[in-house]
């Protein structure tokens, strides 16, 4: 007999958990929605450039959702969430969940903007730093490198490219280019500081535009880069002080182990 009631008392043990949690999960599917919490990555890595608002998130719920304050959590459609947030061109991951609070948490990761183009008839964009290209916010403009000159325009803003057209277009146009110089200057303290505008001439060559001094900086083709701005930096940090940067017309990186210097 006790051997019996210890083999219902074993079975009886994990329903019963079972029990709980079943009611305890309805009970929490059925809690209504309390508040919407919206956390985007503004500190990470000293980020500035907000292209993204806590307002841009909250009027998209609230267009698209018609809200969600007050719905029951069991309504919420999580995944979907998550999918729609990612039209946004701006947005570069977005996690949603429910919390046992009642509210609906969305952690937000922004693309981070790198450079400016310019192209052309004048159209601009953004590059971000995964070559991704993103829509000019005038009202909120990031403060990044700009690249202007002879860019074709892609007819960014008059065409419904998908984002697959368009990394397509960056890998064969001048834009891959523009992304390589602007990824090397954005990663390099010394030149991410010094280095304001890239210039893209009529032979597809790029010509730098310093923030700290009147020369200019000849670079030519995306070509051999690293090799190129340290040979720039070694000429900045051991050729130069400070005092003398005003003393070069032009600063040519275009040759092979060697710079070639126009002084004023």
């Amino acid at each position: 007999m006790r051997k019996i009631l210890n083999i219902i008392l074993w079975i009886s043990l994990p329903l019963g958990v079972l029990v709980v949690v079943v009611l305890t999960q309805n009970h929490y599917q059925n809690k209504t929605v309390v508040a919407l919490n919206v956390d985007i990555n503004y500190n990470i890595e000293g980020e500035t450039n907000r292209l993204l608002t806590y307002e841009d998130i909250n009027t998209f719920v609230r267009h698209r959702y018609d809200s969600i304050k007050g719905k029951k959590i069991k309504s919420i459609n999580i995944e979907e969430i998550e999918y729609d947030l990612m039209d946004n061109p701006y947005i570069k991951s977005a996690d949603a969940y429910t919390t046992m609070d009642g509210s609906v948490q969305l952690r937000i990761i922004q693309r981070k903007a790198i450079v400016r183009v310019i192209d052309v008839f004048g159209d601009q964009f953004y590059m971000d730093d995964q070559a991704r290209i993103l829509p000019i916010r005038s009202y909120y403009p990031a403060r990044v490198l700009v690249c202007n000159g002879n860019v074709r325009n892609i007819g960014y803003y008059s065409n419904n490219y998908t984002h697959k057209q368009l990394d397509s277009l960056v890998e064969i146009s001048i834009l891959k280019d523009i992304y390589q110089m602007a990824k090397y200057i954005e990663m390099d303290t010394l030149l991410s500081r010094q280095i304001v505008q890239l210039n893209v001439d009529i032979k597809g060559e790029f010509v730098l535009v310093p923030l700290l001094s009147n020369h200019i900086i000849k670079f030519g083709k995306a070509e051999n880069i690293a090799e190129k701005f340290n040979k720039l930096k070694i000429f900045y940090t051991d050729g130069l002080g400070h005092h003398r940067w005003n003393d070069y017309k032009t600063i040519n990186l275009k040759y092979k182990n060697q710079i070639v210097c126009t002084k004023n």
